[in-house]
Formats: structure tokens, sequence, C-alpha cells
């Protein structure tokens, strides 16, 4: 682990430099017409959580994103993502995160990897957004499930096997219980793992995190996936030791 978290502490260290020195000033490119090669995430680094600028107007402010997408991937970002919670993904409109995706796909050039934020509390709505990331350019979509009226593990693994037999991209597992109400035990993202081919990571939020992290790490059999910090970092040095592959959160401020 120590090379991996060397590299971790190393880009972040860029990140804060970058965001120490003066802004960048960059063109915004949303109406690009080709789309860059979408390219392959490996899910191990920094991947900052992107906030969804708004404009005075309270409209979403396009080419704050497009500068936000460039200044990340620019200061060394392994990848980005966009319309997750710290995205206001619950409060934005379906053409606002069209435009978001677009944005950020264009912005990122096909020079680091974008998540798109695509959960939702109907599955066949978190599968329609999970397709329509993809067909954007995501390289993956990352999910948290829904809250049911009883609790139930094989409704939670049937939701994320239904978006993973509708996309042909990665699809990351978000373990966020404080924003989904759903607590997913060991067991559960052990069986996604195994059972569901595009469950390629998984973000894990669920205090305490090194615990839980020791304990998937020791669950994995057959196939293995990179796990991700999340929570603004708050527990990553305890995480990195017990084998977190890096950051998922929220780096959108200094």
């Amino acid at each position: 682990m120590k090379p991996r978290r060397t590299a971790v502490d190393a880009t972040w260290r860029r990140i804060l430099q970058a965001l120490l020195a003066s802004p960048v000033s960059v063109s915004f490119s949303a109406s690009a017409t080709a789309r860059p090669t979408v390219p392959v995430p490996t899910f191990e680094g920094v991947w900052p959580i992107l906030a969804t600028p708004f404009d005075a107007d309270d409209q979403v402010d396009l080419a704050s994103l497009d500068r936000l997408v460039r200044f990340m991937v620019d200061a060394g970002a392994d990848g980005v993502t966009v319309t997750g919670v710290l995205g206001e993904s619950a409060r934005l409109l379906d053409r606002e995160r069209v435009e978001i995706v677009r944005t950020a796909v264009a912005a990122a050039d096909g020079r680091v990897p974008v998540i798109v934020g695509t959960s939702h509390s109907g599955t066949l709505a978190a599968r329609s957004l999970s397709q329509e990331a993809e067909a954007l350019g995501a390289a993956a979509v990352m999910l948290t499930p829904h809250a049911e009226a009883t609790p139930n593990d094989a409704r939670v693994f049937e939701y994320y096997r239904s978006v993973a037999d509708g996309v042909s991209i990665a699809v990351v597992v978000q373990d966020h219980p404080a924003s989904s109400g759903v607590h997913m035990p060991a067991p559960l993202l052990l069986k996604l793992v195994a059972d569901v081919p595009r469950v390629a990571c998984i973000k894990l939020e669920a205090v305490p995190t090194a615990t839980k992290l020791r304990a998937l790490k020791a669950g994995f059999r057959a196939r293995t996936v990179p796990i991700l910090t999340g929570l603004g970092a708050l527990y990553g040095l305890f995480d990195l030791r017990a084998g977190s592959s890096g950051f998922n959160t929220g780096f959108a401020f200094p």
C-alpha cells in the first residue's frame, strides 16, 4: 500500500498547489461537436466530486463548470465526478443533468474519465439516467440505493443488477447511508461484486469506514474491485492504511 498512498498524496498535493495559485482562464467548449474517446477508469488516486455551479439567477453556470473540470484535470486529478450528492443532483432538472454531463465530458476532453451520479428512487429511472450518461460519454455511473419501507437486501441487489444490465460502462456502488437511508452490509456488497460484472468500484462512506473496508478486502474471493474513500476524506488516513485505493470525495472547495 505504501506506493499507492504516496501516489495519492502526490496527486492531492498538486491539486492543493493549484488551488492556491491564480485562477485558470480557459474557454468554454460545451458546444463542441466531436466527442472525445472515453478513457477506461482505474478507480485509483484522487477523483474529486464537483459542486454544480449556479449563477445569480439560480441557473446552472456551464462556463464555470467547464473551467472547474479543466482546472481539476490540469491539477492532476485522476478523474472527476458530476451530479453526485455534493453536485445537488436531487435538485437538478432533467435538461440540466444532460447539460452538466455533456459539459463535463467535453471539458475533460478524454484526458480523464468522468463518473456521473445517476441515483434515483425508481429503478427504471436510475437505469434510464445511466443509459443517458453513457450516451453522453460518461466512463462510469455511480448510484446509491433507494430506501424501502422495509429494508430488503434482495431489492437493493436487483436495483444494481437492473441498472448494470442496461449499460456497458462501469458501475460504482456508493455506500452512503447518510444520504440514502440504506445500510448495505458487507455481505451484500461482496455479492454485488461477485455477481454483477459491471460493478467496478465501491465508494465507501459508511462509518466506521476502515473497519468495513477491511471486512470487504478480506471477503473478496474470485473477483476484487477498488474501494474509494468518501466523506470528505475525514477518515482518509485510516482508510488508506486499511487498503483504500484513493479518494472520491468533495475536493471541490479550497
